[in-house]
């Protein structure tokens, strides 16, 4: 990644997204990668969303009982903005995109 490296090397003072970029990140990505594998309907991909990222934020306090692990509250709200983005998207996907009727009743069906 080329953000935090130039952010370090200029002494650039970015409120910390440099170091919990890959929190705020990961977290979507996982929330998708979750969803894309279960096809869940709207209540079940909510609770789903809010398993990931609550255990995003158990791990990061426990991060400091496991080898070389560093707890940091910047992880912690990058995980929150993370999650708090990624329920947007997916309910906004929710809301305006049609349910294919033949892909939902595979699903059903499985």
């Amino acid at each position: 990644m080329v953000y935090r490296p130039y952010i370090y090397s200029n002494g650039i003072n970015d409120f910390g997204i440099a170091d919990s970029i890959g929190n705020s990140g990961g977290i979507i990505v996982q929330i998708f990668f979750g969803l894309l594998i279960f096809n869940s309907p709207r209540a079940k991909g909510l609770r789903l969303i809010v398993f990931l990222t609550l255990g995003y934020i158990l791990y990061e306090f426990v991060q400091p009982y496991l080898p070389r692990g560093v707890f940091d509250w910047k992880d912690v709200y990058a995980t929150l903005i993370g999650g708090v983005a990624g329920t947007v998207i997916f309910l906004l996907l929710h809301r305006f995109l049609k349910v294919n009727r033949i892909h939902h009743e595979f699903g059903k069906r499985s």
